[in-house]
């Protein structure tokens, strides 16, 4: 762990101490997707003090991206910078003590497991759900928790998923690989710090993980819109008979 200093104000934090900064400098984040959520959640987990944080995308940086996508400028644009790469290179100067792995891959059933390997929690930045059915099932079937989150328009959701004791996305989304979203930032637009505040509570959560502190993760979905200041809880129950984390 770098010096105490650095981190006091988490040191301070009764949830957190000494003990727990060390969990986290200790412990390894996997990003997978750095758009409005993933970059959020990368920048901000780098800045806790992550050991390695390995950040996962394999699109360029786009003008329509700078709205909300915050680890990115006008020179990754012009560069046509890979996102993992951008972010690795800001975030390096932001955090030298961690350990930064940039993958510029897609997200897949061939790829997800590499991707996951020796993660202490995983985060999700992605933007449809097959993508997140791929996570889902490796994440279980390998142990590991993850925070799903999804964002559009004014309204965002998260929820912590620990295998083997909450509600999985299946569990919520029954064949969630099969659906099609029309309803998307594509379509109908998100509003710019909208996935910056989703983001936030998703590093929340995975600082919650990293500590130990698995007894105070969401296992209720989260549902808030930023623009009426509606915020509601929703009840997770696991599916005895869901094909990913089910019992039969």
């Amino acid at each position: 762990m770098d010096s105490p200093s650095r981190y006091m104000r988490h040191i301070l934090l009764r949830p957190i101490g000494e003990q727990g900064q060390r969990a986290i400098s200790g412990g390894t984040a996997v990003v997978l997707g750095l758009g409005g959520l993933g970059s959020a959640v990368a920048n901000l987990l780098c800045r806790a003090g992550v050991g390695t944080l390995r950040m996962v995308d394999r699109d360029i940086v786009e003008t329509h991206n700078l709205q909300r996508q915050t680890l990115y400028d006008e020179q990754d644009v012009a560069r046509r910078r890979p996102k993992a790469l951008a972010a690795a290179e800001r975030l390096a100067r932001v955090n030298a003590g961690v350990n930064l792995e940039p993958l510029v891959q897609e997200v897949n059933e061939s790829t997800v497991r590499r991707m996951i390997e020796g993660a202490t929690v995983v985060v999700d930045g992605m933007d449809n759900f097959q993508a997140r059915s791929v996570i889902n099932r490796a994440c279980v079937e390998m142990g590991i928790p993850w925070v799903h989150a999804a964002c559009v328009g004014t309204y965002g959701t998260v929820h912590t998923v620990l295998p083997g004791e909450t509600a999985c996305y299946e569990c919520l989304l029954p064949d969630a690989k099969n659906k099609n979203a029309s309803f998307t930032a594509d379509t109908v637009g998100i509003l710019g710090p909208l996935a910056n505040l989703i983001g936030c509570y998703e590093a929340v959560e995975a600082i919650k993980v990293l500590t130990g502190r698995r007894e105070d993760v969401l296992t209720k979905v989260l549902w808030l819109d930023a623009w009426t200041n509606q915020i509601m809880f929703y009840d997770a129950a696991r599916n005895p008979s869901c094909p990913v984390c089910g019992e039969a």
